[in-house]
């Protein structure tokens, strides 16, 4: 069922799509867990050029770093994380919730590490089998939603499903011949991979594409409930 909507999709994303879109999805940090994880999260908050901001404050601050060892970013704590986020970054707060993003990143490492993750090889590895589990269990980080795994999935080059943005997207793009359609964001990762195949394009480059046309000041996968840039951050993406 979900190939044969493959032509409508692909009709209906068409004037969504901004031109250039193909070129437009950051490449990402599938090889260094870390900036994946600090990256995935900030994005699923804030646009893509103040994640390149926050990612250049990191490796300026501990260029010596590799950043694929979760393991030792945990035993090292939130505070030595705040001091390579700057000053800046590692003091902002996650809009609506009182506590740093240093605290939240930290604990999502801290859960990453006892699902079995411990760098880039192991996160594939272990949400390429338990995706949805390794999801569920990072939404019990307070401060996280349900599109901030989407976020760091995209960063870390790995399968995941669609947040809530790009799933609403698809529904919209289709809703001129399929208007009563109801997908899961299982059908809807699905429906993304071979439409994407068939433009001759990556699922995650099309899934950001449609990302971005929901709205300014979004990361790739944005969950509504996570979407709140504070007044300065705004003011810098414009």
């Amino acid at each position: 069922m979900v190939e044969s909507l493959v032509p409508s999709l692909r009709t209906g994303i068409t004037v969504m799509l901004e031109p250039g879109w193909r070129d437009a999805a950051p490449w990402g940090y599938p090889r260094h867990s870390e900036l994946a994880l600090l990256a995935g999260v900030f994005g699923a908050q804030l646009s893509g050029p103040l994640v390149g901001n926050v990612v250049d404050t990191a490796l300026r601050n501990r260029p010596d770093r590799q950043f694929d060892d979760l393991v030792d970013l945990v035993a090292r704590g939130p505070i030595w994380l705040r001091h390579i986020l700057g000053e800046r970054w590692g003091d902002s707060t996650v809009p609506g919730i009182d506590r740093l993003r240093a605290e939240v990143i930290h604990e999502a490492a801290a859960a990453l590490v006892e699902s079995g993750v411990v760098d880039a090889l192991s996160l594939s590895k272990v949400a390429r089998r338990h995706t949805e589990a390794l999801g569920e269990r990072l939404q019990d980080v307070e401060g996280l939603g349900p599109g901030t795994w989407a976020s760091i999935s995209f960063m870390a080059h790995i399968p995941a499903l669609p947040g809530h943005a790009v799933v609403r997207m698809v529904h919209e793009a289709l809703a001129a011949d399929h208007p009563d359609i109801e997908l899961t964001a299982l059908e809807v990762a699905e429906l993304l991979a071979l439409t994407a195949e068939r433009m001759a394009t990556h699922e995650r480059v099309l899934a950001y594409a449609l990302s971005k046309h929901a709205g300014p000041s979004k990361g790739p996968f944005p969950d509504p409930a996570d979407v709140d840039v504070d007044a300065e951050a705004a003011a810098e993406a414009e």
